[in-house]
């Protein structure tokens, strides 16, 4: 079913009946344009954090607008909890041009052309759609209107408002005081416009809203004073009724907001976005406020890409690339439940869904969504329980098994794969970033990187320096791939990158200080390996994905595992606290704990190495106690042994520990390095093992009082041993 402008009003009432008695709502939503052509950093990419995302695609959410949106609103029907009806409308839209309101929006050829192609009524859309405000745009009409300060901005062409004028002239010099004339066929906030421009040009007239049209009559002036000062009642009735009609189907919205039903859709990321932007107010700068918004507006959303993801892997079904395939495939005797899922019907106004297909066409993508939505419920609560499966389950039942996919969000083309709308966003699980460091090549572009491997696969390239440049894709695969058909090239190295040992903003804040990033080689890999046992990071990384944004992801809430800030009596920390067993040695040394074994390989075994002349003071057994200076970044082993040491006390006691690299460091760069999880902390001990001629880590569980020495820093954790 069609909504346009004329019929819309008329429909609100059997509209709002349906949705209140729905079970769930779908979506689908048809825009003028899905992406500006940004070039450089503003296109999105696979390097993209969700916040960079959302910044990014805001600036198209606001260059675009909607042209249709569909709703189907799935009902169970009475008795047969496993029949379920859909009543699917279609609903064009256009922005609200009254008074002060005039947007601007713009098309983009290829949605132009790939609509029409699907015969998208581009005349409904332009000459008959429904208006829409946000709030902020009702709140300025409403003002005006209230206040008296309203400015005219006809809708209509100038010639038409100067035809009305000489119209009505022409008759005031043949009428009598007391003749009234019609103006047929203006109607809506139009005729409220007429009547403005009407009162303000012609003194000795007065004018009435009618539901046929706009009535003037010829008064004289002192009549005028009198009904301007005493119809406010009339008028403020008319103007809430004009504001209805200009507000048009964000009255629908709101009322879906209130009904709080399930909100379904597929890739459903855009048109969030737009509903947020169009209907409730402009999209904030902050990431985080526009999911709260979301989640207040929609407490429930389901996109089926998400679901049908898992499903699709489990399942091994063939690949499908749009939403009618995949309504397609769970049709189909591909699915072991067909005759045993839900049944759903069209109801008797939309009935043309039935034996006719309309992709792309909003309402029925929005049926695609909701019935997909179905089929797959009943297949994932057909895999719990099998044959056991025998009552017809009703969408409470459903519901209970979406439980993992609600308000997960799918989003393309960034450095995680869904959004959260319930809680903090999931950590990346995409292919390590490759390194491509170019040799023999000078003035190599981006583009250029970018064609030399479209052949095996898609990359998003990213330069880092003029010889190289960081390579991203979603699929593992392809990253072995690379690395294998490239190994050995005279002019292309792909490696994997290292952020400790290859970021130039680690080489500029080491530079100063005598370190090079090499000497580094990515530290720490032996802590957040143990960290890794004892969290949630180990099953769903390996270290050689870990990388400082991800890392900084990985990070617990504050509120779970507070940390405290260095305070400025830092050196106290560092002195042996009353009551602590030392080793019978006063003396305090920096162990640095790294990665060794080759990119190839991913063997990755911690090693504790101290710098030249440094005091080495064993404890009975081989072991000695020393400081863990844990790093922010994963990376490669180290390969210098250079390591800066920390001095034994001089006197009475120990003595504080002097400041190392990574202190100044941090001081130089305090937003350089990351934060890391601290769900648990362990100590560090090196171990001589004896005709090897080398030192091995261990890793101890700390004391609670050695605990409360550990201070939390922007570079990683210090833990005293």
């Amino acid at each position: 079913m069609d909504v346009c402008a004329d019929e819309f009003e008329q429909s609100l009432p059997l509209l709002q009946e349906l949705v209140l008695g729905a079970d769930f709502v779908g979506l689908d939503i048809e825009f003028t344009g899905l992406r500006s052509n940004l070039s450089g950093p503003q296109q999105i990419s696979l390097f993209d954090l969700p916040s960079e995302w959302y910044l990014k695609t805001r600036q198209s959410v606001q260059q675009f607008t909607i042209c249709q949106i569909g709703l189907s609103v799935f009902s169970s029907v009475e008795g047969e909890s496993d029949k379920y009806e859909a009543h699917s409308c279609n609903f064009f839209l256009f922005p609200t041009t009254f008074g002060v309101l005039d947007s601007e929006f713009s098309f983009q050829a290829s949605s132009v052309q790939f609509l029409n192609q699907y015969g998208f009524n581009y005349n409904k859309f332009l000459k008959n759609g429904i208006p829409y405000m946000n709030e902020e745009q009702e709140k300025k009409i409403k003002h005006n209107l209230l206040t008296g300060s309203w400015k005219v901005r006809s809708s209509l062409d100038k010639d038409q408002i100067k035809a009305v004028i000489d119209e009505v002239t022409r008759w005031l010099d043949q009428a009598e005081e007391g003749d009234w004339m019609t103006l047929p066929g203006i109607t809506g906030f139009q005729a409220f416009e007429v009547q403005l421009v009407l009162r303000q040009a012609l003194p000795n007239v007065w004018t009435v809203l009618k539901d046929r049209g706009v009535i003037v009559k010829k008064v004289s002036k002192q009549h005028r004073w009198y009904l301007e000062n005493t119809s406010c009642d009339r008028e403020s009735c008319w103007k809430e009724r004009i504001l209805l009609s200009a507000r048009g189907f964000s009255v629908f919205f709101q009322m879906l907001v209130k009904a709080q039903k399930p909100l379904v859709g597929h890739n459903m990321m855009m048109d969030l976005l737009h509903l947020h932007e169009k209907f409730f107010r402009p999209l904030p700068e902050s990431y985080d406020q526009f999911k709260q918004n979301i989640h207040h507006l929609f407490p429930v959303l389901i996109d089926t890409k998400n679901v049908t993801k898992d499903v699709w892997k489990e399942l091994n079904f063939p690949r499908v690339s749009n939403l009618s395939e995949v309504y397609e495939v769970l049709s189909s005797d591909l699915n072991p439940t067909k005759n045993s899922g839900p049944v759903i019907v069209h109801s008797s106004k939309c009935e043309k869904y039935v034996a006719t297909k309309y992709p792309h066409e909003a309402a029925y993508d929005a049926f695609l969504c909701g019935s997909v939505l179905l089929k797959v419920a009943h297949l994932l609560l057909w895999r719990v329980h099998g044959s056991g499966l025998t009552l017809k389950p009703s969408f409470p039942r459903y519901l209970h098994v979406l439980a993992p996919y609600v308000n997960q969000v799918n989003l393309i083309r960034a450095g995680v794969p869904k959004i959260n709308f319930s809680g903090p966003d999931y950590p990346s699980v995409r292919p390590p970033i490759l390194l491509l460091s170019v040799r023999r090549w000078p003035g190599i572009s981006e583009q250029q990187v970018y064609r030399e491997f479209q052949n095996l696969c898609k990359f998003d390239v990213r330069r880092l320096t003029p010889s190289q440049f960081l390579l991203l894709t979603n699929k593992f695969k392809d990253a072995r791939n690379v690395l294998k058909e490239f190994r050995g090239h005279p002019t292309l190295r792909v490696s994997l990158y290292r952020y400790w040992r290859h970021s130039p903003d680690v080489s500029c804040a080491l530079h100063p200080l005598g370190y090079s990033s090499k000497a580094l080689h990515g530290a720490s890999v032996a802590f957040v390996t143990a960290v890794c046992r004892h969290s949630h990071i180990r099953s769903r990384f390996s270290h050689r994905c870990l990388t400082p944004a991800i890392i900084h992801r990985l990070s617990p809430p504050e509120d779970k595992h507070p940390v405290r800030s260095l305070p400025s009596s830092a050196p106290a920390l560092y002195r042996h606290p009353p009551g602590y067993e030392g080793c019978g040695h006063e003396s305090q040394e920096l162990i640095r704990v790294g990665q060794s074994g080759s990119d190839q390989s991913g063997d990755c075994e911690g090693r504790a190495q101290s710098s030249e002349g440094a005091e080495k003071e064993q404890r009975p057994g081989g072991r000695r106690r020393g400081l863990l200076d844990v790093g922010g970044a994963l990376g490669g082993c180290p390969r210098s042994t250079e390591s800066p040491v920390v001095p034994p006390g001089d006197g009475e006691g120990p003595s504080p520990r002097r400041p190392g690299w990574l202190d100044s460091l941090t001081a130089s760069h305090p937003t350089a390095l990351p934060w890391f999880p601290r769900p648990c902390l362990h100590r560090v001990t090196a171990e001589h093992s004896p005709g090897k001629g080398r030192e091995r880590p261990s890793l101890k569980s700390l004391s609670p009082g050695e605990q409360r020495l550990c201070t939390a820093q922007p570079c990683g954790l210090w833990v005293r041993g």
